[in-house]
């Protein structure tokens, strides 16, 4: 699901974006991109408006907070929740 949303939905019709893979399990991106066309600062603005932290870029809070909880930071011990999960 986040893959899709970052990788399939979003950068794949960002211009100037060659490639995008994601490591799920490590949360990794890697992108490949024309510097004429985009740069590191707008993939990152552009992950952030997603609701992803994009290095020190930090996710937009109402994009993080509309994510499906599997797309969420876990939250202590407890994988199932996020840190934004009211007790």
């Amino acid at each position: 699901m986040c893959e899709d949303l970052i990788v399939n939905n979003t950068l794949a019709f960002e211009k100037g974006v060659k490639h995008a893979k994601m490591d799920v399990e490590s949360g990794m991106l890697t992108v490949r991109y024309r510097s004429d066309k985009t740069s590191e600062e707008n993939i990152r603005k552009v992950i952030s408006d997603l609701g992803y932290d994009a290095d020190s870029v930090k996710a937009n809070k109402e994009a993080y907070d509309n994510l499906h909880f599997c797309c969420k930071k876990p939250c202590g011990t407890d994988k199932t929740k996020s840190c934004s999960d009211k007790k």
